[in-house]
Order: C-alpha cells, then structure tokens, then sequence
C-alpha cells in the first residue's frame, strides 16, 4: 500500500496541487453559508492530508530495504521519493482555507479578523516558500557532473571538485548528510537555500548514499558509468553500505544542532499559546490552527531532549 500511494503522489505531483487549490476555493466560498459544514469538512481534509503524510514518512523511515534508484538513460542514482510533502502541502492548504474562510465570512458580517487574516497571510507564505519542491520532492541526485541536492525552498548543486576530501559525513538527522568544500565557488544555489552544507532526503538509509556519493568522489573515472547496470553489478559485488543498506550507528547531533531545535521548538510551542490566548480564544475552531505548531514545537524539543542526552553520554568518563 506504501508503494502504491507513493506512485500516486509522485507521478500527479502537478495535478493533485492544482487540485487542491480549486477545492480550497470551494471550500471558502462555502464557509459564510454553511460555516459548521464548511469548517467540518475543512479540518477533516486537513487532518486526513496530515496523518497520511505522518504515516507515509515514518513507513519510509521504517523501510530498511529501500535503495538509490538507478535511470541507466539518465547516468544517475537519486533517492525515491515518498511524496509526503504533497500530503503535507495539502494539510498546510486546508489550514490556508480556514482562516482565509473565517476572514471572508467576517468580512461579509462588516467585521475584520484579524488573526483569520494573520494565518491566511501566514499559510500562503508558507505554501509560497515551499512550492518549488511539489513538482519533484525532497532528495537527492548523484550524476557524473556532481550533487544535485533538491530542496524544500530551493535547489543546490555541487561539483564534484567543490568537495573536499572523505566526503560526506553524517548529518545532525539520520535523513540528512553534510558536505564540506574544499571550492565553495563552484556550488550553484537557485531560490531559497540557506543551508549549502546539508543534504536531506528519505526513502534510503543515509550510509548508502553515503557510500554511493564517497565512492565517486574518490574514483572519477567511474562517474561516466553512474546508474547504468554494470555500474549497478559493480556496486552490488561491494561489500559494505552499499551492498547490503545498513547504517550501524547513528552519529549523535552536535551542540549547535541541539540548541537550534530547542529554539525553533520553543518558538513554535510559544506562537501555538500564543494562537490558542491571544487571537479570538473563543472561536471553536481556532484552536485547531494551534496544532500543527504546537506538534511541531514538542516533536522539536523532543529531538533536542535527546540531542542533549546523547552529547551527556558522549562527555561523561567512562568509569
């Protein structure tokens, strides 16, 4: 079923957000008439798109047998991708369609919300910054020109002589690496793309990308053979990551990693009070907007919790 519903969201990556944008529509111009309606339908769609896309990337994560996908045509090996961040993309749409259907309805009452503009603004930014990536997903492409890393705001691409030596090395999330450079000037960076040290994806393990990308960094000659099936053959007879798709033991996350989730997530935890006191606390719908940052911000110190504990372990002597 995971297989199949990934299929679906990758190969109508185009269709399902156009899809979804005339939904939302509907579902505004129906809010002043029938507002309880409205609304239900509303926050079942955007629960719905958000479990699914919960479901879909912790199957992913939980899926050891998954592995680079080789286009013999293409000369690449690329991570799959589950197409969560469309599932996501909706859930984030329909949150868009609640407060944008709250402002129209006060509107039309002679009234102004001005949280329900507040998060409309805030949701449409949010599906802005983040539209670059539905056509294609989060991931990464390793071709015989370099690094081609596909990003949520933006796309980065490396060179194979940007990089400086024994790359990559493990990231601060087990679907995340980090590249060092030895010529910085030669990577490309289109949109937004603040961090051009870190490649995330999902789908495979990290050690056989990690492997995949350390093998033709250190032998150019075999780069023009990427993705095709002796190449495949080849990687196959390797013993190691590549072979057999097991990481064995998760570096821990640095100091600097720790302390940037523990404040994104105190932030986000402080904005979901702040949405649930603040803004029109006895609206019965208003609630649920808190919800999404509320998650977010625990799931964000939680990870940080365990950062922290990690880097304890690691400092305390052994006795």
């Amino acid at each position: 079923m995971i297989t199949r519903l990934s299929a679906f969201l990758n190969r109508h990556r185009r269709a399902l957000p156009a899809a979804g944008l005339a939904v939302t529509a509907g579902e505004i111009a129906a809010v002043p008439g029938t507002p309880m309606i409205a609304y239900a339908v509303i926050t079942a769609g955007g629960g719905a798109a958000a479990v699914a896309g919960w479901w879909l990337t912790r199957r992913a994560r939980a899926d050891r047998g998954a592995t680079l996908v080789a286009d013999a045509r293409a000369r690449t090996l690329a991570t799959p991708r589950t197409g969560a961040d469309v599932l996501f993309a909706g859930a984030v749409l329909q949150a868009f369609a609640l407060c944008a259907g709250r402002t129209t309805a006060a509107a039309l009452d002679g009234d102004l919300s001005r949280a329900g503009l507040l998060g409309a603004l805030l949701f449409a930014g949010l599906l802005a910054v983040t539209a670059r990536s539905l056509p294609h997903g989060v991931g990464v492409v390793v071709g015989p020109g370099g690094i081609r890393a596909d990003k949520l705001t933006g796309e980065l691409a490396v060179p194979w002589e940007a990089l400086a030596a024994d790359q990559p090395g493990p990231g601060a999330d087990p679907r995340e690496l980090t590249l060092a450079y030895a010529r910085p000037e030669l990577i490309r960076a289109t949109g937004l793309v603040p961090d051009r040290t870190t490649l995330e994806f999902e789908g495979v393990d990290r050690a056989v990308l990690a492997a995949a990308i350390h093998r033709y960094a250190r032998h150019p000659a075999a780069r023009h053979a990427i993705g095709t099936e002796a190449e495949q053959a080849r990687l196959r007879a390797e013993p190691g990551p590549i072979r057999y798709g097991v990481l064995p033991l998760p570096e821990p996350p640095t100091p600097r990693a720790t302390a940037a989730r523990a404040l994104t997530g105190a932030v986000l935890v402080a904005g979901a009070v702040t949405l649930q006191t603040v803004f029109d606390p006895q609206h019965p719908y208003w609630s649920l907007l808190a919800v999404p940052p509320a998650w977010l911000g625990l799931r964000r110190l939680r990870r940080a919790w365990s950062g922290w504990q990690d880097l304890r372990d690691i400092r305390r002597p052994a006795n």
